[in-house]
């Protein structure tokens, strides 16, 4: 890769920059909050990886962040991260007399979920209250969220998947402890989409056990099935 290095810096960063509107970036639990890619060339060198890393937290439109029994640990130090990478940011900004843009990004939380998805209500309460916060202009990068399954869950021979009546009591929860209780606004749309996605986990697991289409329950938020 010694040629690709002879371009100036803003020109590797436009390269990277377009890479990433295709391929997009991954928030792995593995990754400690660090963005990967699967685009090849963040694989061919440590410097060019280090370089693309930058630009996936920066400017890569669209993340997918991979949630175990809502343990969101990962996705909240990526957060971290890109605000201390943001007010570096900010103060260099400011320094030189340049603009901020702001910049509205997707983030796609893939939700794998077992019988020990109940215990830890808390994190994704307490997730549900961050990432509304997220979606302000109060940041430099905010963020419209979705939620979606694993495919895994409700497939047949899946070890992995949440027993019905653990998820039965977990929506009740969700839906009747946080979704009905809390006034309308934007955290109230966050909770409708938590309580989309396990609703849409429920229909799966009773179509496996029963082998017919089941009704789902009533939609709250604006859930995007991938």
């Amino acid at each position: 890769m010694p040629s690709f290095f002879r371009f100036p810096p803003e020109l590797r960063n436009l390269i990277y920059e377009y890479i990433s509107l295709d391929s997009g970036a991954c928030i792995l639990s593995s990754n400690d909050g660090r963005p990967s890619s699967p685009a090849p060339l963040s694989l061919t060198s440590r410097t060019v990886y280090e370089e693309y890393q930058s630009v996936l937290y920066n400017s890569a439109p669209c993340l997918t962040a991979h949630v175990r029994d809502f343990d969101f640990a990962h996705v909240i130090q990526f957060l971290d991260n890109l605000s201390e990478r943001e007010a570096r940011n900010n103060a260099r900004n400011d320094l030189l007399g340049s603009g901020n843009l702001l910049m509205r990004r997707h983030l796609t939380i893939v939700l794998s979920l077992t019988d020990k998805c109940r215990q830890h209500l808390d994190q994704l309460h307490a997730w549900l209250k961050l990432i509304t916060l997220r979606t302000s202009d109060h940041y430099r990068t905010s963020f419209q969220s979705s939620y979606t399954l694993h495919p895994t869950i409700g497939r047949a021979g899946s070890a992995s998947t949440v027993a019905p009546i653990t998820l039965m009591r977990i929506i009740d929860d969700v839906y009747c402890s946080w979704y009905l209780q809390t006034p309308a606004g934007p955290l109230k749309e966050e909770i409708g989409k938590a309580c989309d996605c396990l609703g849409e986990a429920e229909l799966r697991i009773n179509r496996l056990r029963t082998g017919v289409t089941l009704a789902s329950g009533p939609r709250m938020g604006g859930l995007e099935i991938f």
